[in-house]
């Protein structure tokens, strides 16, 4: 693709009317995948220009430069930043890569906390860009029920542990805006209390005195919606200026990847969700919104399938401006091109194992102290018209196997494996999965029917489910701990499955949705109508338990004991007065408070059968 191959009419380059309720990304930055010793760090500089990366263990330096309140605005330089222990320079020459760049950084100690700054030069001084002040900062920031509570100044990040135990953190669904009125077209934000909330959970699970410190965060999939509200919906907008001119179909790629950045933009341009990139490292991976609602769930235009399900783009094109369904079929193609190398520059680029670019899946793996974390990539060859292994692709499966099958549990310390499948292998009510050629299909949303096909309950993908548990079930068998991390679904849940001859269970961990907005008849049909039922068999013969469920939840924090043992923990998020002041008045401020409100023991009764 030649990214510079846009239409100036059709591409966001120089649109300024895009409807966003909230700012855009303009300088940021993300840790990514980080071991004992190493850091990726991703920037988005937000013009091209010389920079360095500085770093300094954390308290070797001011926590930050921030002017007195009050004061003029100052101009930070590189002499504001003393003990700097290394420096990395690097140039972003143009726009082609939406000036994202990221820097590896070595020479790091285990389990060690760095603060950071992004530096530009300007007028032969080095001005500080980030690092300076607090990204996401206010009074908020401070909890006032607890006097103890962090204050958060500047960047930092901290490296793995080398072994011992460790905590995570879990989300997905990341959809703040919802309709202002019936049109569609005005929309406000709401729910990002969540993301306020989770900066505090994680700042508190990273103190020096936590025996499991925080270590990272999962992003599970669907961190930006190209098909949210009406209003923003780059999808919306192909059906609005799709044509053909002079013979040439109309818009192009690189037009098209103009607008799933502006997607990123406008969904992480939030200040509490560039606190959280901007310090914790911070692993990703798509699922269909970063593409488009349903990636890989629909039939061919021709199949002969029963009640097929086609694309909404044939409906929408069809007829319009001399477009065929063949040009239909190459706009698709377009869009996913464009959706991958987007995904590309703002997530992928800085997980583990990224090369080469153009591989068809994006799966990686990582390791921490003593657990291993697989993530699967379930929408870069998604097909449900392929003939078998329509989600993940054989060669994606394999090296999940390949990669379990090199765990190697010792007695002394019990080894986890933890698979990130952006969908779960259990939650829909089987009596709902089985129906999508039944009765109850064709008077439900067709929307309603791709979410079918995307679960892997659905008899589609029964081949591939299988074999995924048999290399679950063999690592289990072998005194393995594995757990399946997902989102997707908007609803927070945990099941365990257990199988007739293995002692150890498999459970499965849902974290969903961050800020998804759901009116009360979907909360309704997520929490009590889709999700299996409290306990029962799955289609494969296992018996499962579920432990927790609900659309309360927003995020999930994962603590991994060294002695094989885990917790589950689901948080809740809600607004407390502020504290009386001395006259016994109450402020009418709110203060925004994270508890966690349902926690599940993992493995615990199972150690002695080991």
């Amino acid at each position: 693709m030649d990214k510079n191959n846009f239409d100036s009419e059709d591409s966001f380059v120089y649109r300024e009317e895009r409807p966003w309720p909230s700012p855009r990304l303009k300088t940021s930055a993300i840790i990514g995948h980080t071991t004992p010793n190493t850091a990726k760090i991703w920037f988005r500089t937000g013009a091209p220009g010389n920079y360095q990366l500085l770093l300094s263990p954390k308290g070797r330096a001011p926590a930050a430069f921030s002017p007195k309140q009050g004061s003029p605005k100052r101009v930070f330089t590189a002499k504001s930043i003393p003990a700097v222990k290394q420096k990395i320079p690097f140039v972003v020459s143009d726009y082609t890569d939406d000036t994202t760049f990221v820097a590896d950084v070595t020479g790091l100690k285990p389990d060690t906390e760095y603060q950071y700054w992004l530096l530009k030069r300007e007028n032969d001084k080095w001005r500080v860009v980030l690092g300076h002040d607090n990204l996401g900062g206010s009074n908020k920031r401070e909890d006032p029920s607890n006097p103890k509570s962090p204050k958060f100044k500047g960047l930092s990040f901290k490296t793995m542990p080398a072994k011992g135990g460790f905590a995570f953190a879990l989300l997905s669904c990341h959809n703040p805006f919802t309709e202002v009125d019936y049109s569609g077209k005005r929309i406000m934000v709401e729910r990002m209390d969540s993301w306020f909330a989770l900066a505090n959970t994680l700042r508190r699970h990273r103190r020096p005195e936590k025996e499991n410190r925080l270590a990272f965060v999962i992003a599970g999939g669907d961190q930006a919606y190209s098909d949210g509200r009406p209003g923003i919906s780059i999808w919306n907008y192909l059906y609005k200026v799709a044509r053909k001119e002079d013979g040439k179909l109309l818009p192009t790629e690189a037009t098209m990847l103009t607008w799933f950045r502006d997607m990123y933009r406008g969904y992480w341009g939030f200040p509490d969700v560039r606190e959280v990139f901007a310090n914790y490292p911070t692993y990703m991976v798509w699922d269909d919104h970063e593409i488009g609602d349903g990636w890989g769930s629909f039939d061919d235009i021709d199949s002969k399938r029963k009640r097929p399900i086609h694309h909404e783009i044939y409906a929408k094109l069809k007829g319009k401006r001399g477009l065929s369904q063949k040009d239909a079929t190459k706009l698709l193609r377009r869009m996913f091109a464009a959706a991958k190398e987007a995904y590309w520059e703002y997530e992928h680029c800085h997980n583990p194992q990224t090369e080469p670019q153009k591989a068809e899946t994006m799966h990686y793996h990582f390791e921490v102290a003593n657990a291993s974390f697989f993530v699967l990539d379930g929408r870069g060859v998604r097909d449900v018209n392929k003939a078998d292994y329509r989600i993940h692709g054989k060669a994606q499966i394999d090296a999940l196997k390949k990669y379990a099958n090199n765990i190697k549990p010792t007695k002394n310390a019990p080894k986890f494996l933890f698979v990130v499948s952006a969908v779960p292998l259990l939650h829909t009510a089987n009596w709902i999965v089985d129906s999508e050629t039944g009765w109850l299909m064709p008077v439900a949303r067709k929307g309603d029917r791709d979410d079918l096909r995307d679960g892997m309950e659905h008899p589609l993908h029964d081949d591939e489910r299988k074999e995924l548990k048999r290399i679950l079930w063999s690592a289990a068998k072998r005194g393995i701990r594995v757990a399946i991390l997902s989102g997707d679904v908007h609803a927070s849940a945990a099941f365990r499955l257990e199988k007739s001859g293995v002692a150890l269970p498999i459970y499965q961990l849902t974290s969903s949705a961050i800020t998804y907005h759901l009116a009360l008849h979907q909360k309704a049909f997520a929490e009590f109508i889709l999700p299996a039922r409290e306990n029962g068999k799955t289609e494969d013969g296992e018996k499962f338990t579920r432990l927790s469920l609900g659309t309360k939840y927003p995020y999930a924090i994962v603590q991994v004991n060294k002695d094989g043992t885990a917790v589950f923990q689901l948080y809740t998020v809600d607004q407390i007065d502020a504290p009386s002041s001395q006259n016994g008045e109450i402020r009418a401020k709110k203060f925004i408070r994270d508890s966690s409100s349902d926690r599940k023991e993992l493995w615990k009764e199972y150690s002695d059968k080991i």
